[in-house]
């Protein structure tokens, strides 16, 4: 039994020193009842006892009652009386609203052994109204200071019963305070408190309940924990020991008792492990601090995968699986066994090691091929690519890195440029750029591997150091290869610097050198590089040929190439073209170049002529006509033809070319037509480009209210072009702007520009969108 500590008051005795009651010798008259309200306090471990509460006396029957006396016993052990009053403010009281003299003695003499009592009592004032009929009489509060032990039941009596005795401890009442009466009923009271069972009852269980091992990694001779726990164990229960099996695979997993670690707070404990029953046997007792409760850890078991299987020869996307059950489980409080709820069992499933396929590093094209055509020299400035592509990765190898040497001949070309290609940019672990570290040198002369470039790619991790996105694609061996598993890892764009009449040149790119590592730094096994070879085939004899092209323009942009067209061209732009006649690729001087320069009607707007140098070149200019009256009719398609007679014979090279505004907005739009003062407006902008190549602008957007003043502005600087001929390539921007308190109600005007970068002239006309702003 547990005891709770209490404090007893020091009641007033006065009046029964001062012997205010008589000897209780009169017979009771009938019908009168003492009784205790509640009658009986019920309560249990589910539903314990407040912290105090209150039990009433009340009389019943009585006749022209003048003074009474309360003595109420308890069991000391159980209960402690906090407090005990004679209620006169409350309207069922019997002397209610009457002139009296109440006592109340928290601490009179103990009735026997174990026992305590409070007492009360009162006496109406002389020539005070007696009481007859039911009422109450005194109230006593109580504390409980013990709580029932397992399978314990507290009682105490709440005894008003006590007619005899010390004459002045009795329950009696008196009609005059002379004579005392015993009433004819006394009515006990009853408490109670039971030791329930929990409503919840524990369980074992394995956590995690699931692990599952994939079929991508080789798991043999890998370690794991897994944690068995008593589930929701109610203090209540009190639980001092538990005894159980867990049963599991042992050709899949094994473990020893030496892996196997109790729980530190379990003070005696057993582990016995059959390793060829594959049964873990474990009992564990004494927890400390006791009882447990919770969620209580009992044991953390190693096991070691051995025996994972292979695909092949088993089909892909086969597994094991070794069930962690528990059984004979026994569950012990002080006095018995506690029925446990159904287990968790635990599951590990294991898949059977699928040899992932293997990446590899291909040169693409496989084959370059250049001529018969002069690739060489100043005409052209012909350059060519080659890629170095990822191939067939799984992105179960979690790749990070990727290194190569890439082999060339020096003598048939050289490096322009070595480019990142966008393949593991697209598997960012980053929010922003850059998502990876690039590099790449050109190694002419190296000592040890030759002629070669050297490229490097590493996918940076996130901010914690970790990589949580990895490159490559999820497919099986003899699948189809997903898009995602391919692409380009560096670009590398050479110059020919060799091309014979007579001699096909040629020479291998080989991969040399190749480094793939994982997340872990490990090397990545990868399959045969697949490498390239180049050809430079011998000059066709093409005799005559007039070739031109805008001299600002690189190829192939500036028409470069025979009937090739040329990039856009602006308002007022000054051309520059320069002609190269050669016969059989070998420049032909001073041979009279004539250049017809057509409009988007056709009408011959220039005739230029020039003759050429040493080196076959002719060069003339003009500047893009731009008339006061409705220039942009002259807007579209342009052709320029270049002719020269060689040797009696006429040829001639033809460029086209867009005229036009270098951008062209096609519309502007707001996400409403009506604006309240502090609303931000969201301007929509729609534009397009015939360029080709890449250009800097800077589009601006400004409001200005009804009376013309500024009231905000925003720029957003972007890069435009990549149009393919005779196309637009069109584009949508959207900025913001917020009304300020101050600007003018009324209609607004949002102005549209956009300037070319740097430089900070207007690329095309302006365009504008009326709005209005409400006078709120």
């Amino acid at each position: 039994m547990k005891k709770l500590a209490s404090a007893v008051s020091i009641l007033l005795v006065a009046l029964l020193s001062l012997g205010m009651f008589g000897a209780l010798t009169l017979p009771s008259r009938a019908a009168v009842t003492f009784y205790v309200v509640p009658s009986t306090l019920s309560y249990s471990t589910d539903n314990p006892p407040p912290q105090t509460f209150t039990v009433e006396v009340w009389v019943d029957g009585v006749v022209d009652m003048f003074a009474w006396q309360v003595y109420l016993s308890y069991n000391a052990s159980v209960l402690n009386c906090t407090n005990a009053w004679v209620p006169s403010g409350d309207a069922d009281y019997v002397f209610y609203g009457k002139v009296e003299y109440p006592t109340v003695n928290l601490n009179p003499p103990n009735p026997g052994p174990g026992l305590k009592a409070v007492l009360g009592s009162s006496t109406l004032s002389a020539g005070q109204p007696k009481f007859s009929g039911t009422g109450l009489m005194f109230v006593v509060e109580f504390e409980a200071i013990a709580s029932p032990d397992k399978y314990e039941t507290l009682t105490s009596e709440i005894k008003i019963s006590w007619p005899t005795g010390a004459a002045a401890f009795d329950t009696v009442w008196s009609p005059d305070a002379t004579n005392w009466y015993v009433p004819d009923v006394y009515q006990d009271g009853y408490y109670e408190y039971v030791w329930s069972p929990p409503t919840t009852n524990p369980y074992l269980a394995v956590s995690p309940d699931t692990l599952t091992f994939d079929m991508y990694s080789s798991w043999n001779c890998t370690y794991f924990d897994v944690e068995v726990y008593l589930m929701q164990v109610d203090i209540g229960w009190a639980l001092h020991n538990a005894t159980f099996d867990l049963s599991y695979n042992s050709t899949l997993t094994e473990t020893e008792a030496a892996n196997i670690t109790i729980d530190s707070a379990w003070t005696t404990y057993d582990v016995i492990v059959d390793p060829g029953a594959g049964n873990i046997h474990i009992s564990v007792g004494d927890y400390t601090p006791f009882p447990p409760s919770g969620d209580v850890l009992i044991a953390t078991i190693t096991f070691h995968i051995i025996g994972q299987g292979a695909a092949p020869p088993r089909t892909p996307g086969s597994y094991d699986v070794s069930d962690l059950v528990f059984s004979n489980i026994e569950l012990w409080d002080t006095a018995g066994t506690i029925t446990p709820d159904p287990s968790v069992n635990g599951q590990v499933i294991v898949y059977c090691l699928v040899s992932l396929p293997l990446p590899w590093l291909e040169v693409v094209p496989k084959d370059t091929v250049m001529g018969p055509d002069l690739v060489v020299g100043d005409q052209f400035g012909k350059t060519f690519q080659v890629k170095v592509d990822i191939k067939g990765l799984h992105e179960a190898w979690h790749l990070v890195g990727i290194q190569f040497r890439l082999s060339y001949d020096k003598s048939l070309m050289e490096v322009v440029s070595i480019e990142e290609g966008d393949y593991l940019q697209q598997f960012n672990n980053t929010p922003t750029p850059p998502y990876t570290y690039f590099i790449g040198y050109d190694q002419p002369d190296d000592p040890l591997y030759g002629c070669h470039v050297l490229v490097g790619d590493l996918l940076l991790p996130n901010g914690t150091g970790q990589w949580n996105v990895f490159p490559g694609g999820d497919f099986l061996p003899g699948e189809p290869i997903p898009p995602e598993a391919n692409g380009t890892v560096a670009t590398i764009t050479f110059r020919p610097l060799v091309q014979s009449w007579t001699e096909t040149y040629t020479s291998e790119f080989n991969l040399i050198e190749i480094v793939l590592v994982d997340k872990d730094v490990k090397d990545i096994v990868y399959g045969t590089p697949q490498n390239g070879t180049y050809t430079m085939l011998p000059i066709s004899a093409d005799g005559r040929r007039i070739d031109a092209w805008f001299v600002d323009y690189p190829s192939p942009y500036g028409g470069q190439g025979l009937m090739e067209p040329a990039d856009l061209v602006v308002p007022q732009q000054l051309i520059c073209l320069t002609a190269k006649v050669t016969y059989n690729w070998w420049p032909v001087a001073q041979k009279q170049v004539k250049f017809h320069v057509y409009d988007n009607q056709g009408n011959l707007v220039a005739n230029l002529q020039n003759v050429t140098g040493d080196d076959g070149h002719a060069y003339v200019c003009f500047r893009m006509p731009w008339p006061s009256v409705d220039p942009e009719s002259l807007f579209g398609v342009w052709t320029i033809n270049a002719t020269v007679s060689v040797a009696d014979v006429t040829i001639f090279d033809v460029i086209t070319f867009h005229y036009d505004w270098l951008v062209r907005i096609w519309k502007v739009t707001t996400d409403k037509e009506e604006y309240m003062h502090l609303e931000t407006v969201t301007i929509t902008v729609e534009y397009g480009t015939h360029a080709q190549q890449l250009h800097d602008v800077q589009m601006t957007a400004m409001i200005q209210d009804e009376l013309l003043v500024p009231i905000g502005m925003v720029t957003l600087d972007t890069t435009i072009g990549g149009a393919v001929y005779c196309e637009y390539k069109n584009y949508s921007s959207s900025v913001t702007i917020t009304i300020p308190y101050w600007a003018y109600a009324g209609k607004a005007t949002i102005r549209i520009h956009f300037l070319d970068m740097p430089g900070g002239v207007a690329v095309t006309p302006e365009a504008t969108k009326e709005i209005w702003i409400l006078p709120l």
